[in-house]
């Protein structure tokens, strides 16, 4: 199971088709966090040239469960859940700190979005950006909140 958990999350990130594809990344990630093998999982996406998306990802999953745990009336059970998904997240981010300094540092973008098509719409993404977004370099509309909303429907009425 955590194969192919690994293996969706690669290929979501290479393929990016949808955001709501890329946002229910996030309960992969809480649901197997503290199984998952990220390390492996961030060299093979730096194989493909898609380094600054898995640290996205990450940060974007780790901000969401924190806005969940602080905004929301959570059972224990998923306030467990959740801190045990960030204490991993949160791990794999500080070892991840050299290589977001190398991607902020860089001058090249990466373009989640496949329906940028023009240079007006490029520019206006950029602008809007969330600053996970800016940080890690990745043009995208997708936010934080959007995370969270993938965390709110994985979670459903419990």
């Amino acid at each position: 199971r955590l194969k192919e958990a690994l293996a969706v999350i690669r290929e979501v990130l290479a393929v990016a088709e949808s955001p709501r594809q890329i946002t229910g990344l996030a309960p992969v990630l809480v649901n197997h966090a503290a199984s998952l093998n990220l390390a492996k999982l961030r060299a093979e996406v730096w194989e493909i040239g898609l380094s600054g998306r898995l640290g996205w990802l990450v940060e974007n999953t780790y901000q969401a469960l924190d806005a969940e745990i602080r905004t929301k009336k959570l059972s224990a059970r998923w306030v467990a859940r959740y801190h045990r998904a960030q204490a991993a997240l949160n791990l794999f981010l500080s070892i991840s700190n050299k290589q977001r300094t190398a991607v902020s540092g860089s001058s090249e973008e990466d373009i989640l979005d496949p329906g940028i098509a023009s240079e007006d719409t490029l520019k206006e993404v950029k602008a809007g950006r969330s600053e996970v977004s800016k940080t890690w370099r990745i043009v995208t509309r997708i936010r934080p909140e959007d995370f969270q909303r993938a965390l709110e429907d994985a979670r459903g009425a419990d």
